[in-house]
């Protein structure tokens, strides 16, 4: 039927299309879905593939060993790096190689805080360039007001105060996003940390602080929380 069937240790097959054989995985789509994801299996776990040309390709003990701990030192320390990627022992992964280090729940996670981080990003631009335009707009227009004559342009400065609004309410959820987005995606990172028994992690995060200061006044602003999990 013109197609490679992997053969695994457990004498299952996996019908599929070698894309490429890596020194440590075999890459490949699924035979009767080849515009899907790509997937990868272990060299450790497949003994043999039988390529649709007829030839046939062997893994020796030898190259499952040396297979087996070549992925074995792939293994460390997990971070989020602070922009939609993980990095594990100061190496940025790519998310086929995030793919082959966690089950699929967290890989799930993964993806989805990335949409959620860039979902964030896409509706924060318009909301930064409305929310500008609309102040920018109203203090414009008073000091031109001011400037000339005393009569007023009521309708001009209610429409930049609208903007101005539209622009602070699209603002809340793109905030939102930009914070669960990366929290999800760190969380894959200490999941994974805590299956390989490494259980300290150092987390920065945004957080809104309150002072309060004498004569009955207080102050609000954004800041940084620090926190390390053990």
């Amino acid at each position: 039927m013109a197609q490679d069937v992997i053969v695994m240790k457990d004498q299952s097959t996996v019908m599929s299309k070698v894309l490429e054989i890596t020194s440590t995985e075999i890459k490949y789509k699924k035979w009767n879905h080849q515009e899907g994801p790509t997937y990868s299996v272990l060299r450790s776990e497949v003994v043999s593939i039988n390529y649709e040309n007829g030839e046939v390709e062997k893994f020796s003990d030898d190259t499952i060993n040396q297979s087996t701990e070549t992925h074995n030192t792939s293994k460390g320390f997990m971070e989020f790096n602070g922009y939609r990627r993980l990095k594990l022992n100061g190496r940025v992964l790519t998310d086929e190689e995030v793919r082959g280090l966690v089950d699929e729940q967290n890989y799930q996670l993964y993806l989805k805080g990335k949409r959620q981080n860039t979902i964030g990003i896409v509706i924060a631009i318009p909301a930064a360039i409305a929310f500008s335009t609309g102040i920018i707009g109203a203090s414009s227009n008073q000091a031109a007001i001011s400037s000339t004559s005393n009569v007023q342009d009521p309708a001009t400065r209610k429409m930049f105060i609208t903007i101005a609004i539209v622009g602070a309410v699209a603002a809340i959820p793109a905030v939102a996003l930009g914070i669960i987005g990366p929290k999800n995606i760190k969380q894959v990172a200490d999941n994974y940390n805590k299956a390989q028994g490494i259980s300290c992690s150092l987390n920065i995060s945004p957080s809104l602080m309150h002072c309060e200061i004498p004569q009955s006044q207080g102050n609000c602003g954004l800041g940084l929380t620090l926190s390390l999990n053990f």
